[in-house]
């Protein structure tokens, strides 16, 4: 029946893909509705234990929804979506690492760490740089 434990994480590796082959010039554009898709943070939320198990194989639905959110904020010009997809990196930053670190009596997915530790940088220094206010 084609049904699959990592379906969640179809989309926004698709998405991702595409967004980071038309900022590489690989591609000439993506589709629209990418941008709207990324607005709306259940879209991109997953529950942590299977983000963190997709995770454990490589990296999970939600790393590749931040990184998403933190290049489409650097693509558009309307400063009201920069912030909402600032604001939505951040939470599934947080969300990400929440579900990998060992908190909570999980244990530590240093793979999946390792791939949301760089988009956690990147933020932060946007963030700092730009001065956006938004809690971290």
């Amino acid at each position: 029946d084609g049904s699959t434990p990592f379906l969640p994480a179809f989309k926004p590796f698709k998405i991702l893909l595409e967004i980071a082959s038309v900022m590489e010039g690989d591609m000439e554009s993506f589709e629209d509705d990418y941008l709207d898709w990324a607005l709306d943070l259940m879209n991109m939320k997953h529950n942590p234990n299977t983000d963190a198990g997709i995770g454990f194989f490589g990296r999970g639905p939600m790393s590749a929804s931040a990184e998403t959110c933190l290049r489409l904020s650097k693509l558009t010009e309307d400063p009201e979506k920069e912030r909402k997809y600032l604001e939505n990196c951040s939470k599934l930053v947080q969300l990400t690492i929440s579900g990998c670190d060992g908190t909570g009596g999980s244990a530590i997915n240093h793979t999946a760490l390792a791939q949301i530790k760089p988009v956690s940088n990147e933020l932060q220094e946007v963030l700092k740089e730009e001065g956006k206010g938004l809690a971290y």
